[in-house]
């Protein structure tokens, strides 16, 4: 009985740190007045990932460099707002 308390707490507590290592920023793309590009940098370690979120209108086109050639890009798209 006790093995098994002892056993849930150890994966509770290996659950909530290795989610906290995975935290990264959320980020709103705006264009300054007067400007159609935004320009936004940083750097992500580990397990980390940043989310940006933008809206564009159709015809509009989205340009993503990353400089690592390990890393994933994911583009997701909402429907009509």
């Amino acid at each position: 009985m006790k093995i098994k308390s002892i056993s849930k707490a150890v994966l509770l507590l290996a659950l909530l740190t290795s989610t906290s290592f995975a935290a990264g920023k959320n980020v709103n793309v705006e264009f300054s007045k007067g400007h159609s590009s935004a320009q936004y940098s940083g750097e992500i370690k580990g397990y980390d990932y940043d989310t940006y979120t933008f809206y564009a209108k159709k015809g509009q086109k989205v340009h993503v460099s990353i400089s690592n050639e390990g890393a994933d890009t994911y583009l997701f798209g909402a429907r009509n707002r």
